[in-house]
């Protein structure tokens, strides 16, 4: 293929992504209209969905594309490593293109909870969607051979693939979100919060949200864990609040939540798979994993309440209670509007959480 054609073909694809994203303007613009009559959870969930969604879908098919055959000069020419990279930076940009340009829409008629600024959350929306993409299709490139090899081995190519994110969730994280090493007073004050709730992390970092980001997160693997907090948690919430916060995270990482919950969902896949692979009627392995799936929700569910249980015993279940109202506050987020079930969500609304957490310093007298 000549250097012109190749070029003409990334300018056509360059045009192609373009246009998506307009259109994913309209799309959000229209959810941020709907959404201003729904519950803040409600709405930021739609607004995740909305966005990352389509980009999917343009995403996959860029990477498709450029991996049949789209080629930039002769070292990557070909089927060799770097055409897989390409196609999958390629990929992962126009999904974060896409996604941006959804968001835009979006906060043009809805304010997302946690932004305080629509350059933020467009810049936010496209560096993770894209940082998550690029990995995603790179893994991608590995399944041919575990497809062959058939479900059980695309299983367990997908439980490693899911365990590396988690351990390497740090550094995702760094990747596509800004973020600062916490000042002298700052770290001075979290010092303390750590020694309050027993948590020895391998970094802190800030992350560069603004005001309105009241999130605190311990991501990674025991040994390499990092705690990221938003600017506003440090300066929207009490010491009292911020402890509670940060015992509530360290409870759900000393328990591995975020990797139980994925393994329970590679192994609810395991059905569909089979069927994907000819080794089980498809209509079977579809109802199968639907049934299961739908375990998985619950389950994720559950382990989110015990995690907050066992918090509530190290800082009081009112504390905790009072700590998460606090950070729904600093974010945004209005309480009176959450939703009382999810289905089909890996976490209980924020306010059951806060409900049972109240429920509980009533009988324990808190």
């Amino acid at each position: 293929m000549s250097l012109l054609i190749t070029s003409f073909l990334w300018l056509l694809l360059a045009f192609g992504v373009g246009t998506a994203s307009v259109l994913g303007v309209g799309l959000g613009y229209s959810y941020g209209r709907l959404a201003r009559n729904w519950s803040d959870e409600r709405a930021v969930r739609g607004a995740n969905v909305v966005a990352v969604g389509p980009s999917a879908v343009v995403g996959i098919a860029v990477w498709v594309v450029v991996d049949a055959g789209a080629s930039v000069g002769d070292l990557l020419r070909g089927d060799g490593v770097g055409t897989v990279v390409l196609a999958a930076v390629a990929g992962g940009v126009a999904a974060g293109c896409v996604a941006a340009g959804t968001v835009a829409g979006i906060v043009r008629q809805y304010d997302l909870p946690g932004m305080d600024a629509p350059s933020r959350a467009r810049n936010h929306y496209f560096r993770y969607v894209s940082g998550l993409f690029v990995v995603t299709l790179l893994f991608a490139s590995l399944l041919e051979p575990a497809i062959e090899a058939g479900a059980f081995a695309l299983a367990g190519l997908l439980l490693v693939f899911f365990a590396g994110l988690w351990a390497g969730s740090p550094f995702l994280r760094d990747l596509t979100i800004g973020t600062r090493p916490p000042t002298g007073p700052e770290r001075g004050r979290l010092e303390g919060i750590l020694e309050a709730v027993d948590l020895e992390p391998r970094r802190v970092r800030v992350v560069e949200a603004g005001d309105r980001y009241a999130g605190v997160e311990v991501l990674g693997a025991p040994g390499g864990r990092t705690l990221f907090v938003g600017e506003g948690a440090l300066s929207g919430l009490a010491d009292e609040a911020l402890t509670g916060v940060v015992a509530a995270r360290r409870e759900q990482a000393a328990h591995c939540e975020r990797l139980v919950s994925a393994a329970v969902f590679v192994c609810a896949a395991v059905p569909l798979l089979a069927g994907l692979t000819g080794e089980l009627q498809l209509p079977a392995g579809i109802g199968a994993t639907a049934v299961l799936g739908f375990v998985g929700f619950a389950l994720s569910r559950r382990l989110r309440l015990r995690a907050d249980a066992r918090a509530a015993e190290r800082v009081g279940p009112g504390t905790l209670a009072d700590a998460f109202e606090r950070v729904a506050d600093e974010s945004g987020f209005d309480l009176e509007t959450s939703p009382k079930r999810a289905w089909f969500g890996t976490n209980p609304p924020l306010a059951v959480r806060i409900e049972r957490l109240r429920a509980s310093a009533t009988i324990g007298g808190d």
